[in-house]
């Protein structure tokens, strides 16, 4: 099949934190061309299907919890490490 040609294999588990980031066009407001366009980490609650995950969003945000795997992105802590003060 033509479409599989292009398809990337994801390696999000339930418990990963991801990014989400979302198109201008998924963001709802006046303002949205001022809005950030990547947000969290966000917590995957579920697997809803091969390519789609439930996850931990804020009410707030005003968009539906499952979210397709091509708007995420895993999260990986910061690699600085932190000195104490002597």
């Amino acid at each position: 099949m033509r479409h599989e040609k292009y398809r990337v294999d994801y390696k999000f588990h339930v418990g990963d934190h991801v990014w989400l980031h979302l198109s201008k066009e998924m963001l709802q407001g006046p303002t949205k061309k001022l809005k950030p366009i990547k947000y969290g980490p966000f917590e995957i609650m579920e697997q809803v299907s091969e390519n789609a995950f439930r996850l931990n969003l804020p009410v707030y945000m005003n968009i539906y919890l499952v979210v397709n795997v091509e708007y995420l992105k895993l999260y990986e802590p910061s690699m600085l490490i932190e000195y104490e003060a002597n």
